[in-house]
């Protein structure tokens, strides 16, 4: 069995720049969830959601839609990714978020520090499992990913 071709490589290296800026978010959400945050902590889960899905769609060279709707998103990666992706999505709820910690509105109820805390742990599972797939001739840039996690 062959390993990726040339191609496959360049497009794993720009889905680790996705996935690079998803673990700065990631990183974002526990220090704001520390300082009591609750609302931007929940507007860096949904970009890092966001950024992970963006990443797999990169690797499968489809187009990365400018959309910040994750069920959208994650119909898209499904088709590429279905052992990845689960049908329904888990996580579809949290774009909600995005949208209530970007615009302000009067009847918005946005989600408190602990909805915000209880979701993390899939979502650094999300992230986990597709930088799991990053060839062995990237492992480096991806370790490099996860250790600034730590």
């Amino acid at each position: 069995m062959s390993g990726p071709d040339e191609q496959d490589i360049i497009q794993w290296q720009d889905a680790l720049r996705w996935l690079d800026r998803a673990m700065d978010d990631i990183r974002a959400v526990r220090v704001l969830l520390r300082d009591g945050i609750a609302m931007q902590a929940a507007f860096h889960l949904q970009q890092a959601i966001e950024k992970s899905l963006k990443a797999l769609l990169v690797v499968a060279r489809q187009d990365v839609r400018k959309t910040h709707d994750l069920n959208t998103l994650a119909e898209l990666a499904r088709r590429h990714w279905p052992v990845l992706v689960a049908a329904p999505f888990p996580l579809s709820y949290v774009s909600r978020w995005y949208i209530i910690s970007r615009y302000p509105g009067d009847d918005d109820i946005g989600p408190t520090a602990a909805e915000v805390q209880a979701a993390l742990p899939d979502v650094e599972s999300l992230f986990s499992a597709v930088i799991g797939q990053v060839p062995a001739a990237l492992a480096s840039e991806a370790e490099a990913i996860q250790r600034a996690s730590r």
